[in-house]
């Protein structure tokens, strides 16, 4: 290190080197006595106008950074004081602009650069984050382009920018990240310790990065799905029914798109609104023996009232009127409404597609709702959704189901409610079940296969095997025909395999050890159908397409008979170990388990 030439006053080694002036001239920070230190230099050993309770430390600009009455500050090198001495702590930020400090003056943050300027007000609870670049996202940056800041004071919460501009100001009680990188959630009212049980805490709203409300701070929850926010705003009565969650749509721009709902799905080019949902609420008492011990408020889920709306995204309905269930007065009674209340060309009928009125609330008791819902509908895929009417038919069980349809959005085809269950098999390919339980496949133009089979495998290289099932009166047992399904672009081809016991299918739909080499097949099938098996039982692919029903029945063949009684409690505790039959029988359609929407 260089040291002065002189050394009167100072310990050469106690001298630290800050800087060259422009003359070459060396300056130190030479400690003085017990506590201060000054500043000497080469060829001037004595005492610079400039002295700090701490080593003196050169800054941008020739600016010296010194310590006294134990507050910070800055000087230039003839002792002027640049910066005032106030500050608590003086850090260097280190940020791809060097001239930034981030400081402490009572108990407040804040940045300033060489010269004294606030880049970031100081008033915030924690330090600026450091943003070296390239910029590094933390979880201090929830929002592009934006800091999450909190005021020392109120400990309300903010955003700001890297330039120190406040876009939302510290005045919201929670800020969050909303799911898009463009927008944030504001929370207003919201406390640390709710009380136990609390349903709401405060209301939010949203904004996005640049600091524009874009949804109103009143709502009790906000979620960001699919390039929409769907705020909600429940309303909580312990004593009276209420609507289940009602809900408003909102696009990215802050345009509420439709109101009033209780449900929504949103898919590539559609919207599902579920209304009319309602909480039923009653007291349950529970009783020890003759004594009263518990009483609580049970709530129940009432759909009875409930309805769906399919709409396109430019809210067109993708029903057409015909399939609405509605008397002769219902029907007159909308025209009239919509006559009437609506302006001419919006919302009016337009051939078969009402449209909705957009930014619009509606009730359950609106007829413009009324006249263009079903009963209840659901997404299938990107490309279709069902949907169910009011009307129910009875199966040979004596069970009651309602029809359901298929609306295939992008060709706008609907198809009238005539199937009991639907399944997807590929975007634009889907199993159908029929009224007599048999499944088929078709597409949106047409039925490719005629509902024949009561049993299906999922396509695997496009094929899949199909199975009727007969039970034979005279020899009571239960005779199996097979078919191989080839899949091409817009045909499905039929080839008959064999027939089989129930009991032989049994073994082969539940045992994954399974194969059809007791089988008699041609070489071409033996071929397809060994390599198509081998996959069968992959957990991601197995589902027998059934009425949600498991055929355990198929057990009850007659060249089972004599065993059954010796060996079926220690078959069913290995089939129990070894499978979990609650896969066949959990009465879910598994096209559900896929669903790209946004269910509450």
């Amino acid at each position: 290190m260089d040291k002065p030439l002189f050394s009167k006053y100072c310990h050469a080694l106690e001298y630290k080197h800050l800087f060259k002036s422009h003359d070459d001239m060396n300056f130190y920070s030479a400690k003085e006595g017990d506590n201060d230190y000054i500043m000497v230099n080469d060829y001037d050993c004595g005492n610079y106008d400039v002295w700090s309770e701490i080593p003196i430390i050169l800054l941008e600009n020739d600016r010296l950074l010194c310590k006294r009455d134990e507050k910070y500050g800055v000087v230039n090198a003839e002792g002027w004081t640049v910066i005032p001495f106030v500050y608590d702590r003086f850090d260097n930020r280190e940020e791809f602009e060097n001239d930034r400090y981030s400081v402490l003056l009572d108990n407040r943050w804040g940045v300033i650069d060489a010269s004294g300027r606030e880049l970031f007000r100081i008033k915030y609870s924690n330090p600026i984050p450091i943003l070296k670049f390239p910029k590094i996202v933390s979880n201090d940056m929830i929002c592009r382009g934006t800091i999450l800041v909190e005021d020392a004071d109120t400990h309300r919460q903010g955003l700001v920018n890297f330039n120190g501009q406040e876009v939302i100001p510290t005045i919201y009680s929670k800020i969050e990240r909303s799911g898009n990188w463009d927008y944030v959630f504001v929370n207003w009212g919201a406390i640390e310790e709710p009380e136990p049980n609390c349903i709401w805490n405060g209301v939010w709203g949203c904004y996005n990065w640049q600091g524009k409300e874009v949804i109103p701070v009143k709502y009790h929850a906000i979620h960001c799905i699919d390039d929409y926010f769907i705020a909600g705003d429940d309303e909580y009565n312990d004593w009276e029914d209420k609507y289940y969650g009602i809900y408003d749509l909102y696009d990215l721009q802050g345009n509420m798109i439709i109101g009033g709902f209780n449900n929504c799905q949103i898919g590539t080019n559609y919207f599902i609104f579920n209304f009319g949902i309602t909480i039923k609420s009653h007291w349950e008492t529970t009783y020890w023996g003759d004594i009263e011990y518990d009483e609580r408020l049970v709530k129940e889920l009432n759909c009875d009232k409930m309805c769906s709306i399919i709409v396109d995204k430019e809210l067109k309905s993708l029903i057409p009127r015909y399939l609405i269930e509605q008397t002769r007065e219902e029907a007159e009674y909308e025209f009239d409404f919509l006559m009437n209340n609506l302006p001419i060309g919006e919302g009016l009928l337009i051939g078969e597609c009402p449209r909705l009125c957009q930014g619009k609330k509606y009730s359950k008791d609106d007829k413009i709702i009324k006249g263009i819902s079903v009963r209840s509908a659901s997404s299938i895929n990107d490309f279709a959704v069902k949907y169910s009417s009011n009307k129910k038919v009875t199966m040979d069980d004596g069970s009651t189901v309602r029809l359901i349809g298929i609306i295939f959005n992008n060709e706008r085809i609907v198809i009238a409610p005539i199937y009991i269950s639907i399944k997807s098999i590929s975007d634009r390919l889907f199993f159908v079940l029929n009224k007599k339980g048999l499944v088929g496949v078709r597409n949106s133009a047409d039925e490719l296969l005629e509902p024949q089979f009561d049993l299906i495998t999922n396509p695997q290289n496009n094929i899949a095997i199909g199975f009727k099932i007969a039970y034979i009166d005279e020899e009571e047992i239960y005779q199996c025909q097979c078919c191989l399904l080839k899949f091409s672009k817009d045909t499905v081809s039929l080839e008959d395999i064999g027939e089989m016991t129930g009991s032989q299918l049994y073994e082969l739909l539940y045992k994954d050890d399974s194969y059809w080499g007791n089988f008699i097949l041609n070489e071409e099938h033996k071929i397809l159908i060994t390599k198509y098996w081998e996959h069968i039982f992959d957990s991601y692919n197995t589902f027998w397409y059934s009425y949600c029903q498991d055929f355990k029945y198929l057990w009850e063949d007659e060249h089972y008979c004599d065993e059954i009684e010796e060996t079926k409690e220690n078959f069913y505790n290995d089939v129990d170990d070894s499978y979990n039959w609650e896969y066949y029988n959990d009465g879910l359609d598994m096209d559900q388990q896929d669903e790209r929407f946004w269910n509450f």
